[in-house]
């Protein structure tokens, strides 16, 4: 038989159960403003039934209801969606920073802007234009030096502000390995007590919703990958290595890399280095050690190229004085030794040969036939793979640097002012491989030997490698230089020779009398004629209008870089590329904005706190309540009636 008082339960029952609702409806929209908030909805479950079955029960009506109760409360999530959420912010994060640095970049060019670097430049080959008409002229020569120096220090000024810059990103990578550790112990704590709550039979609520924001604002660091397979633990990878496991760390460690700059290196607390993919972090170190790395060697690859276009030239005039013999630009090589023997690991032991170029012996025009087959060996690309070019007997020698030039190959050839052909080195886009320094030369055949006289051997005996010492003996020709010094962008400027004295200016050429092809009789000081072999050194094909022919220099372009073939072309090209990467960068940053936004409405349409629908659900709660409360006061009225009745 039901007790007297099973009302007054159901009754206080459905009091608690609703209160509970409402309770939590008033969390809820306390919590609507809060992004990190999930809506929390009450489960209610009827209570056991009377009576069990069983042959002892009462002979009554059976499966009495003895009404509600709140069972637990629980978040309402979508997996799937929090997961998708995860995986754009890392894209999100990435894109972010890159855009916000390349524009910084972009800025330092001062592109669109005045002045530019460009446009001193022009400055710099008109003076050079004024000086080749006006050769006697001496404010056409103090013009020219001033125009110089104006060109490289804003060379340098750009210099130190991308220095600056990497300098700053390197601090923010360092801020961002410290932001990933203390989130990943925030995680390892939330995760000690998820367990312990859950442990007792209660939903964690608010600490499952504070680790899912905290592991959200990782994702945006690093790309992240979590798992949640076991219900004890929550696991965070990163690059297929955990980071958090339940209640253990891993930690990320910076270091200082002495072969970048002593820039930190980020690995793990075991040594190991770290392997990012996206995020921040990802963004930082692709800025720091590519974009802004780059953009300084292409810099230095400016300065360096057109040191040694002009000083080439240069040396063979004569200036007012007469002197010849000068550099126009200062030189300094990475090494005191003269034949490019370097200790590279500065250990006090000599170990490679640094070459930035070497000319051959013999002049050509370019047209000539090779009449032989062979293979040349360029030495590693920037993955590390040996670069082959086959030639045939019946190529040019045009035809056969034109594919050097193609090739992957960190080398560029052509044909210098007097038609001998010139290998340079280019800046490495890869760590393990030096600036500016030719790796390796081999030839199966005659022509990097007796055709252009480079080499004094073919096969490897002949052969150049940088890796070894004294390699400046397997040239036949002792027409070469030894690697700059490193950030020559920084140091490059006017030669004392002619800062001293612009009469030093060597614009005009002359007369070899003794037959050793080397001039040594200047002519009239009206002749500028060097000045114009410089100028045809500098600007683009399409600029010349005759000047190889008027000046005898050969119609082969100086290349800059692959595919580069002149110094105003290169420098569209610098600053282009800029632009075109943080175009790009925006575009990409668009679109993950764009598909972020439409994962949080649907994650807002799912786990969001809906005022209108939650005020629904009060008033449901204060109706149950209400009715639950007239319950127990009906039921409470019946039970003094009773009562009266015994006395």
């Amino acid at each position: 038989m039901a007790s007297t008082f099973l009302g007054i339960e159901i009754g206080k029952r459905g009091i608690l159960s609703h209160q509970t609702g409402m309770t939590t409806i008033s969390n809820n929209l306390a919590n609507s403003a809060n992004e990190s908030y999930s809506r929390q909805q009450v489960k209610m479950e009827s209570m056991p039934s009377l009576y069990d079955p069983s042959l002892n029960r009462e002979s009554t009506a059976g499966q009495i209801g003895q009404g509600a109760s709140a069972t637990s409360i629980t978040r309402v999530r979508d997996e799937f969606v929090d997961n998708r959420i995860v995986e754009e912010s890392s894209l999100l994060g990435n894109y972010d920073i890159r855009y916000k640095f390349m524009k910084q970049i972009e800025q330092i060019f001062n592109e669109p802007g005045q002045p530019t670097l460009k446009q001193k430049f022009d400055d710099f080959v008109g003076s050079w234009n004024d000086l080749a008409l006006n050769p006697e002229n001496n404010a056409a020569r103090e013009a020219l030096v001033t125009s110089s120096q104006n060109m490289l220090g804003f060379v340098k000024e750009h210099y130190q502000n991308l220095t600056k810059l990497r300098s700053h990103v390197d601090g923010m990578v360092r801020d961002k390995v410290n932001e990933i550790n203390l989130m990943a112990g925030e995680i390892r704590d939330l995760n000690v007590q998820i367990v312990k709550i859950q442990a007792m039979g209660d939903n964690p609520n608010s600490l499952l919703d504070k680790r899912d924001a905290v592991l959200e604002k990782l994702s945006k660091i690093a790309d992240i990958k979590v798992v949640k397979t076991d219900p004890d633990e929550i696991l965070v990878y990163l690059n297929s290595r955990p980071l958090v496991q339940g209640t253990k760390v891993s930690k990320l460690e910076t270091v200082n890399s002495p072969d970048n700059d002593g820039l930190a290196s980020v690995i793990w607390e075991s040594g190991e280095k770290v392997q990012v993919k996206s995020g921040e972090l990802n963004a930082l170190l692709e800025v720091r050690d590519k974009d802004i790395l780059m953009a300084m060697k292409k810099l230095d690859n400016f300065v360096i190229n057109l040191s040694e276009s002009i000083n080439s030239i240069h040396k063979e005039g004569f200036g007012l004085n007469p002197v010849t013999g000068l550099n126009f630009f200062s030189y300094q090589s990475i090494t005191k030794d003269s034949n490019g023997n370097y200790d590279s690991n500065q250990d006090g032991q000599i170990d490679q040969t640094r070459i930035f170029k070497i000319t051959g012996t013999q002049k050509l025009t370019g047209d000539e036939k090779i009449g032989e087959s062979g293979f040349l060996n360029l030495g590693s690309d920037d993955s590390g793979k040996d670069v082959i070019v086959a030639y045939k007997e019946t190529e040019s020698v045009k035809e056969v640097m034109t594919k050097i030039n193609q090739s992957k190959a960190r080398v560029n050839a052509y044909l210098d002012q007097e038609g001998r052909m010139s290998l340079k080195a280019l800046y490495s886009e890869s760590k393990d491989f030096p600036d500016f320094a030719i790796r390796h030369l081999e030839d199966t055949g005659v022509f990097l030997t007796s055709f252009t006289g480079v080499l004094k051997g073919s096969g490897r005996n002949g052969a150049f490698d940088y890796k070894k010492i004294d390699q400046s003996n397997q040239f036949a020709s002792a027409d070469f230089t030894v690697s700059y010094d490193n950030k020559s962008a920084m140091w490059m400027n006017v030669d004392d020779a002619i800062l001293n004295n612009p009469a030093n200016i060597a614009a005009r050429l002359g007369k070899d009398t003794d037959g050793d092809g080397k001039l040594d009789i200047p002519n009239g000081v009206s002749e500028g004629k060097n000045a114009f072999r410089i100028i045809s050194a500098l600007v683009s094909e399409n600029e010349k209008n005759g000047l190889d022919k008027n000046t005898g220099m050969d119609s082969m372009p100086v290349m800059l870089d692959k595919n580069q073939k002149s110094f105003r072309p290169f420098l569209d090209s610098l600053v282009a590329s800029i632009g075109e990467t943080a175009k790009a960068d925006k575009m990409n940053l668009d679109k993950e904005n764009s598909i972020m936004t439409g994962l949080k409405n649907l994650r807002e349409s799912v786990s969001g706190v809906n005022i209108d629908e939650e005020l629904v659900n009060l008033i449901k709660y204060q109706h149950g309540y209400q009715a639950a409360a007239k319950i127990v006061n009906t039921m409470n009225e019946m039970l003094d009636v009773i009562m009266k009745l015994g006395r």
